[in-house]
């Protein structure tokens, strides 16, 4: 009996652990999207919110955002994906406009949000045309 009990506070344990880790990643993922975007946009609309208003309003959308995740509606596997492919996306874009800076001898001031807002733009678009339209997966 003590066998049978022991593992159903085991089951438990083991789902509740499951589930707390999901979260975590999901609110870990969420952050590490949305916190570009909102430095960046801040940046663009001449810092209107202090930095620990930004904190708070990614927190809160962070935590809001994984809802969906916790309900089934987005997957934690195709967030990671996304993830994945809009960081591979912003280094290969960066690269290249890098490069294309280079050769034709152009440069733009390091302070300004547009250059980064336009590349973190094409940088997510990118990530969800190869995830959604591409299908292209790359922890399978």
């Amino acid at each position: 009996m003590n066998d049978e009990r022991s593992r159903g506070t085991s089951g438990v344990l083991d789902s509740w652990l499951s589930a707390t880790m999901d979260v975590s990643f999901a609110i870990l993922g969420w952050t590490i999207l949305l916190a570009p975007v909102l430095s960046i946009g801040n940046r663009l609309l001449g810092s209107p919110l202090t930095d620990s208003t930004l904190g708070i309003v990614l927190v809160v959308l962070a935590v809001g955002a994984t809802y969906p995740v916790m309900i089934g509606t987005v997957s934690l596997g195709n967030l990671g994906e996304f993830l994945f492919l809009a960081v591979g996306s912003a280094l290969v874009w960066g690269s290249v406009l890098l490069l294309a800076l280079a050769t034709v001898g152009g440069s733009f001031a390091g302070g300004e949000p547009l250059p980064a807002a336009l590349l973190l733009t094409v940088a997510y678009l990118s990530a969800y045309v190869l995830l959604c339209r591409f299908d292209v997966r790359v922890f399978q």
